[in-house]
């Protein structure tokens, strides 16, 4: 009898906890399903600025490439992928030149503004990896061990490393010695993008609070807190000038807010197919990558969609445009493709 009673009692608590985890399935794909219908006009615009282009290589890895980063002479490509693999690719020789598999996955990576060689990238355990590409090895570990590292950039002057978690703190660390400067409670959720101003004065982070919330460095509370996403915050940059800010969003808009001073003010949106996942910016353009395959190229000052075509993916999950070398380099669920980069101007509207 007392075994009968212990395995009724297994079965009610094997269907209270399996309806738990359907419960909180459901929550989270309703959470991240959601997002913005494009409207007619803006699927007209679209049609109209759609065009068609050949990578200049498809690059095929084992696990597909998640981030991506270019160090500055253009010569290298720094990426990680699916299978918790950091590698080096050359895009002279177009070979791996170098390949570690890690035992967590890698979200985090940047290269350094101002050294050629140095890569930093951040997992899931929450170790952060300094990496030296000439000796292609690792030169330093930091060893948080708190939460997993959502992203990580160095600012422009090279001074400053910012480290952002999943815990919704931001760690930052002085590039000379790697010691410590200051940890800040910044949001209320996970982080996953943080982006400083071109002066290095200013970070701006991103989250699952549905927030871009902008840090001078240094300090500890943000001055500014923007609302006007939706859902998460997957990613964001400032322009090259400093006076814009944009945000992409899992409701499918890009945002872009004008900064005077310490003030940002609303000046655009798009509303794109799925996801926007990444954006990048190049002189007076503004490249995103969205989760429905395509890569949309913006003139951001004067609110304009100029171009847009299909990569050969499904899923652009990260975008960096090579300036030195005039390419733009997009990863897909499937591959890492390079585009020339004055083609695809070439042929937007506005050339």
């Amino acid at each position: 009898m007392k075994k009968l009673r212990y395995s009724l009692y297994l079965v009610v608590m094997a269907l209270i906890l399996n309806q738990t985890i359907s419960a909180k399935e459901e929550i989270r794909d309703l959470e991240l399903g959601i997002r913005m219908s494009q409207s007619k006009e803006i699927l007209e615009t679209e049609a109209k600025a759609e065009f068609s282009i050949y990578p200049l290589t498809s690059i095929w890895l084992d696990s597909p490439p998640y981030k991506i980063s270019i160090l500055k002479d253009g010569m290298y490509c720094a990426l990680t992928d699916k299978d918790k693999n950091f590698i080096i690719y050359d895009l002279e020789s177009k070979k791996i030149i170098f390949s570690e598999k890690f035992s967590y996955p890698i979200y985090g990576l940047t290269t350094h503004p101002q050294k050629n060689n140095i890569v930093c990238f951040g997992d899931k355990m929450g170790r952060i990896t300094i990496f030296d590409v000439d000796k292609l090895q690792k030169i330093h570990t930091i060893m948080e061990l708190k939460y997993p590292v959502a992203d990580a950039k160095f600012s422009p002057d090279g001074t400053v490393l910012s480290v952002a978690h999943f815990g919704g703190t931001i760690s930052f660390y002085d590039t000379e010695n790697w010691e410590k400067l200051e940890e800040a409670k910044i949001h209320k959720n996970s982080i996953y993008t943080v982006a400083f101003s071109p002066d290095s004065s200013m970070l701006a982070s991103g989250s699952r609070d549905r927030t871009v919330r902008v840090t001078e460095v240094g300090e500890r509370k943000p001055f500014v807190i923007l609302k006007k996403p939706l859902h998460l915050v997957l990613c964001a940059e400032f322009a090259p000038q400093g006076n814009f800010l944009a945000a992409g969003s899992a409701d499918g808009n890009v945002y872009i807010w004008l900064r005077t001073d310490k003030e940002f003010n609303d000046y655009f949106k798009w509303t794109h197919g799925n996801w926007v996942t990444s954006l990048d910016f190049f002189k007076d353009y503004l490249f995103t990558g969205c989760r429905d395959g395509k890569v949309r190229i913006f003139d951001y000052k004067n609110k304009l969609l100029i171009g847009m075509f299909k990569s050969q993916g499904n899923f652009v999950r990260d975008i960096k445009v090579d300036s030195v070398r005039n390419h733009l380099l997009v990863a897909t669920k499937e591959e890492l493709l390079i585009y020339d980069l004055g083609e695809i101007l070439r042929l937007t509207s506005s050339y």
